[in-house]
């Protein structure tokens, strides 16, 4: 029998899903208590194209780690010899070499201009030892050193040592961002524009096929739309769902969630048929239904027909509904009769009815809190003031009724002499300045990610608004009133005691 370099790594389709064997389970267990990263089925996405690693793993002292599942054992070798293949760098299905790292080198070159980390290839051999490895023909060891191979009986601290034994990158040379450059599909946009990578619960919730009704119960500050962004990416780039539609609450919510799609998109060079991905307001998605039935649109829920929560409607292959706790009831019904028989997402719904649930860990609280018992609209011109000597316009937010949204505009044009923008949550970005000192009403408040926020008239409003619009701020949140109220006294227990 003769094995050539091509078919010696020619992919199975059969072999997509990598098992956790005893050989992965021991590169597993290197991660723990270490700096060391490992992934197993991870794909590269670059343009149009996904392509497929069974195991990975990433050093950011030495570099890029590859390794090649492979199950032949000594009776299947025995009698063969392996020759260099002529077309392998240009084979289809393959994880040969030289093709694996070509293509690794070119997503980093056209993303940051390097050829990103050093990579090195190991074979894993599952049912070959180290002792067989000597019997084999000598076209083995010349194509394939045995100090490139993890062999069937090697330990957790052979296979350190041997990892080990590559150069170090000297420090200077180092790639901080290595692994969010090259796995952009787990890497979130953050607020302050940087990229991060996903977290390993994140990353499981991403990889989950849907097949019902999910619940993602999320933390604001954790990146929840970039992470929503990314699940619809990878859903539309595995061919899993074809169209995808994510619901906003607002229209300025919905076009700061769309120009950061764009963001990641371009950031990860991906390409894919941007009509797949549908951002919409509750209204719109209401209206597109009453189009198809050829009947009168409407403005707002007041107007909303209950007979459209008995009528089908084949809008999408998956609906994800963002901040669903905070929608109307009536339409998170309607949204769970139009995908009756295909998946959909909530967030943060409380519905212990809900199929599937996923829960990730909260962002560690580093913001400060402060409860002020004053006169609420004077107080807010005071601090105004006292953080713009530090911080831009936009790094600040004040939250209140209709009423003192005016009042407060009016005092800061006449006092401070500062423009300050009435955030309208149903117009879009385009006609709305961000880049100014935002006021906001409780209804128009979403998306608008801020340093500090100012929270008035807390009394009249919910306690998810108000948790919502406490997550808005990563610095200091502030609450000011003239008279204390049950939400108030159970806030300050809350965030309170979470500062001592």
């Amino acid at each position: 029998m003769n094995f050539n370099l091509f078919s010696l790594f020619q992919k199975n389709k059969s072999d997509l899903v990598v098992p956790d064997t005893i050989l992965v389970k021991r590169i597993k267990s290197l991660a723990k208590n270490s700096d060391l990263k490992v992934f197993s089925n991870v794909d590269i996405y670059l343009h149009k194209q996904s392509y497929n690693i069974e195991l990975m793993l990433y050093d950011k002292i030495r570099g890029l780690y590859l390794f090649e599942i492979k199950k032949w054992s000594f009776d299947d070798l025995k009698n063969s010899v392996i020759e260099k293949a002529q077309n392998q760098e240009h084979a289809n299905n393959t994880l040969a070499f030289d093709k694996t790292q070509e293509l690794i080198k070119r997503k980093y070159n056209e993303i940051n201009h390097t050829d990103g980390p050093k990579i090195y290839n190991y074979l894993l051999m599952e049912n070959l030892s180290a002792d067989e490895y000597e019997h084999l023909d000598d076209s083995f060891k010349t194509l394939l050193p045995k100090e490139k191979i993890i062999f069937s009986d090697s330990l957790t601290s052979d296979i350190f040592k041997k990892l080990e034994s590559e150069d170090k990158v000297p420090v200077g040379q180092r790639d901080n961002t290595a692994l969010e450059i090259l796995l952009t599909q787990y890497t979130k946009l953050e607020d302050d524009g940087s990229f991060t990578l996903c977290n390993d619960q994140e990353i499981e919730f991403l990889n989950t096929p849907l097949n019902d009704f999910s619940n993602l119960t999320i933390d604001f500050q954790t990146g929840q739309t970039s992470l929503l962004l990314l699940k619809a990416i990878i859903e539309v780039f595995k061919q899993r769902h074809k169209k995808i539609i994510l619901i906003k609450p607002t229209t300025l919510a919905r076009d700061i969630a769309y120009k950061k799609l764009l963001e990641i998109i371009e950031h990860g060079i991906i390409e894919f048929d941007m009509n797949a991905i549908e951002l919409l307001t509750p209204l719109e998605l209401i209206n597109k239904h009453l189009q198809k039935l050829k009947k009168p649109m409407i403005k707002d829920f007041s107007e909303f027909d209950t007979k459209l929560l008995k009528k089908s409607f084949q809008i999408a292959d998956l609906v994800i509904c963002d901040d669903a706790n905070l929608l109307d009831a009536q339409f998170i019904g309607y949204i769970k009769n139009i995908q009756k028989n295909k998946p959909a997402i909530f967030v943060n719904l409380t519905d212990e009815q809900i199929a599937t649930q996923f829960t990730l860990p909260s962002a560690l609280e580093t913001k400060t809190y402060q409860f002020l018992q004053t006169h609420p609209l004077a107080k807010t011109m005071q601090l105004i003031q006292k953080l713009l000597e530090e911080n831009l316009p936009n790094d600040i937010l004040v939250v209140s009724n209709p009423q003192n949204q005016q009042k407060l505009k009016d005092d800061l044009e006449h006092f401070i002499e500062h423009n300050a923008l009435d955030i309208e949550g149903g117009k879009t970005l385009l006609e709305q300045n961000l880049e100014e000192l935002r006021l906001a009403t409780y209804n128009d408040m979403f998306e608008l990610s801020t340093k500090h926020i100012i929270l008035l008239d807390l009394c009249e409003y919910n306690e998810k608004q108000i948790e919502y619009a406490f997550n808005l701020a990563t610095k200091s949140a502030y609450v000011l009133y003239d008279n204390s109220c049950e939400i108030i006294e159970l806030l300050k227990e809350k965030y309170e005691s979470n500062q001592e």
